[in-house]
Order: C-alpha cells, then structure tokens, then sequence
C-alpha cells in the first residue's frame, strides 16, 4: 500500500492530500472500464458536512467516445465513519440518523465506483467497504449482496501489502430499477469495531456515483460490462 501524509485523524484530513491521491485512483478505475471511456473536468472534493450526511464531495465528467455516460457527471464522495447519504425525508425512523435513512431513487440506474480508502497513512486503491440500506416492512434492510469486495478490506488493511484492483470488482449497482434492486436506499459508513480503535487515525472511504436517469445505450454498454466481468 502507498504511504500518504493524509493527516492526522478524520477531523484534520487534508483534503489537497486526498485530492491528489483521489485524482490519480479515479483515472485508472475508468481506465479499467475498458477504451473509450474518458474522464472531462474534474471538481475537487470540497467539505460539505454542514449541509450533507457526508463530508466531502467533488465532481467529475465522464464519457464514452464522446458521448455522455449516464448524466456525465460523476458525483465523487468523501466519506468517514458514521456518514451516510440519506435524509430522513422519505421515512421517519427514529432509531437511526436521518443521513442513513434510505431515501426514494428516481430514474432507471446508480453505479457505484470505489475509489480508495485511506486507512492511517495507507491508501488501498478500488476498495471500500461500504453498506447499502433498503426498506422492507416499513424496517431498514441491509442488502448483503452489496459491494462484496469490501469484505476483503480488513485482511488487505491488516496484511500491510499493495493491493491492485482487479475483474473489475470496484464497480456496483446501487439502485437499478429492471432488476427491482435498491429502491430506497442509502449508502453508509457504520462504525466498525473490527478495525479496533481508529479514532486517533484517518479512515476514509472515496467512492463515485453516477446517476442513470434512462435506459439508453450508455446504460446498455454499462451493464453489459458489468455482466462480462
């Protein structure tokens, strides 16, 4: 794993650092998707705690041979434990933080990308360990199916050892109606005690979303890519 001077802990993160670190991994994710696909003007990742459930978000255009992917716009969010991108607007649940509460999706599909974690001053690219919340009987459910290469996560970060993404395992459906998967839902960062204490650590989680409002030939090249790998 690359060594970063990430900062401290998570309320003294560096973000120039992360930027830099988020930039490079974000490049090669989409290179991994396969030729055509391009990368236009990228935002930098800005702290947006006060107004959202998670505390960083930047953007980032993408392409396939010129043409939009989705709605082209890739929604790059910076997440640290306890964050998560729901509102409390849809259901009241009293027992859970309104940022985790699943909210309703609009459109036809959401793609998930995992950039990088940043685990001390380690970043480990194309792998995240994130969860999906549903609703099910008026109670949140955890989709288990969800982001299964975060399982790893904990064996990468304890072996110390570079990890390289592969079989394009950084990439996900969050939501895609066809398949009646993932609407409501929202996507969390759970304290986990099975990382022990990291509170006097960085511990991060950098993941791209991008939205598909129709079923049209960006969202037919996606899928098919998905279903090869």
């Amino acid at each position: 794993m690359d060594d970063y001077n990430f900062g401290k802990n998570n309320e003294c993160l560096d973000l120039e650092v992360i930027n830099r670190a988020v930039g490079i991994e974000l490049s090669d994710r989409i290179k991994g998707l396969g030729e055509g696909f391009e990368l236009g003007s990228v935002k930098s990742i800005v702290d947006v705690s006060l107004n959202k459930g998670y505390l960083g978000k930047g953007e980032a255009e993408l392409t396939f041979e010129g043409a939009k992917v989705g709605s082209g716009k890739l929604a790059n969010l910076l997440f640290v434990p306890g964050n998560g991108t729901g509102n409390g607007h849809d259901f009241k649940l009293g027992n859970l933080p309104a940022r985790w509460i699943p909210r309703v999706k609009q459109g036809c599909a959401e793609l998930m990308i995992s950039i990088l974690t940043g685990y001390d001053q380690r970043l480990i690219p194309g792998l995240t360990n994130l969860t999906e919340l549903t609703m099910k009987n008026g109670l949140p459910k955890k989709i288990e199916t969800f982001n299964p290469s975060g399982r790893f996560l904990k064996e990468v970060v304890e072996s110390g050892e570079k990890y390289l993404p592969k079989n394009l395992d950084y990439i996900d459906w969050t939501f895609h109606s066809g398949r009646r998967y993932g609407n409501p839902h929202s996507i969390i960062f759970p304290h986990s005690i099975e990382f022990g204490d990291y509170s006097q650590i960085p511990f991060f989680q950098v993941v791209s979303f991008l939205a598909f409002p129709y079923n049209d030939d960006s969202f037919n090249l996606v899928e098919g890519i998905i279903n090869a790998r």
